[in-house]
């Protein structure tokens, strides 16, 4: 499509080398970003997986792991299988390596490793019961051989989804679309005292990650039910007025929810809550 651009362009289905001359960069950028604006949806333009096999816990066997070994060597054209299982129970979620990666012990004991990606960006908490796609890997260890496995991607049953219904409805709001009473959208006193207090006990000490997901279900546990749209709304409410730092994380977390870093803020004097732009425009939006 940019053809009459470029110098040169090509090579195999997976480069994107190209050559343009400098007095023509900025037309081929607005060249293919109209094309890309015209081909592709960005709002909602997830990666998806293709998994090979789904497998039963009893499967996962040094014999199978050493079975795949037969397979290589991997590569563009010759991918390693990718498994899945569903509704393995996590028994403990540790870091290792300085918590940039992730171990886990699965079920009834497997091994399994999530490398590049820290425990709060998985999102796993032992008692937790989710469904793992990986790949299958001998671990050998003063001669000994035992099988583990290598998480490309978990998901809590129904979390991805619910996470990205709340996420969006919030935003539609907040771009201007008006939503009903019974949608619940406005915290009161007692919603911001509960989850500044919950922040105020877990985040005093030092900015930390947390998604929303796992945040909704804490603030869940100590009593205080509301819909994850408004904890959202909250959060930005109490970073507005400068009582927290709340930054959204690009979404690492493997079980698709939003990341975030949040730090408490020390401030003098009282805050109006109710006072805000941002309280001010999304209450008039409601309908009644």
């Amino acid at each position: 499509e940019c053809r009459d651009l470029l110098i040169r362009y090509g090579g195999h289905e997976l480069a994107a080398g190209l050559t343009v001359s400098v007095d023509k960069i900025d037309e081929f950028k607005k060249t293919i970003n109209e094309y890309v604006s015209k081909h592709i949806d960005l709002d909602d333009n997830e990666s998806t997986l293709e998994v090979d096999c789904v497998i039963e816990e009893k499967d996962v066997t040094l014999e199978l792991a050493e079975e795949m070994g037969l397979l290589e060597p991997f590569g563009v054209g010759n991918p390693q299988p990718m498994f899945m299982i569903r509704g393995l129970e996590v028994k403990d979620c540790v870091g290792i390596g300085d918590n940039k990666h992730t171990k886990l012990t699965l079920g009834d004991g497997i091994t399994a490793l999530s490398f590049g990606t820290s425990p709060e960006e998985m999102d796993l908490c032992a008692g937790d019961v989710a469904d793992f796609v990986f790949r299958i890997d001998i671990n050998e260890f003063r001669n000994v051989k035992s099988v583990q496995l290598l998480i490309t991607d978990a998901q809590i049953n129904g979390v991805r989804d619910a996470v990205k219904t709340e996420v969006k409805f919030l935003a539609a709001v907040e771009k201007g679309q008006k939503y009903s009473l019974e949608d619940s959208l406005i915290p009161d006193h007692d919603d911001f005292a509960s989850v500044y207090r919950y922040l105020r006990e877990n985040f005093e000490k030092e900015p930390r990650k947390i998604s929303l997901y796992r945040m909704h279900k804490d603030v869940c546990s100590i009593g205080r039910d509301m819909r994850m749209a408004k904890l959202k709304l909250i959060l930005l409410i109490l970073s507005d007025v400068g009582l927290i730092s709340f930054n959204v994380l690009k979404d690492t977390s493997l079980l698709g929810s939003e990341l975030y870093e949040i730090g408490m803020e020390r401030v003098v004097g009282k805050v109006n809550l109710f006072g805000t732009p941002r309280y001010k425009a999304i209450k008039q939006l409601l309908e009644k």
